[in-house]
């Protein structure tokens, strides 16, 4: 049996300087992923380099869909 890949979420949660909770979610990432996402995304990370003593969580779920037998 073979997955092939349907679609990814990128979730990266964080605090900032004053502890306030972060959360972002990039869903339905494709193949091919647009240059706005990976903007969206650098632009994430970036502010966590920002408070480098915080906590970080990044979660990352990837479908994939079931071919052949």
């Amino acid at each position: 049996m073979l997955g092939q890949f349907e679609k990814a979420t990128l979730e990266v949660q964080y605090n900032d300087g004053s502890e306030k909770a972060i959360k972002q979610t990039f869903a339905n990432l494709k193949e091919g992923v647009s240059l706005e996402e990976l903007s969206g995304i650098h632009a994430a990370i970036s502010d966590i380099a920002a408070y480098p003593t915080g906590d970080l969580t990044i979660v990352e779920r990837t479908r994939y869909t079931t071919i052949g037998g």
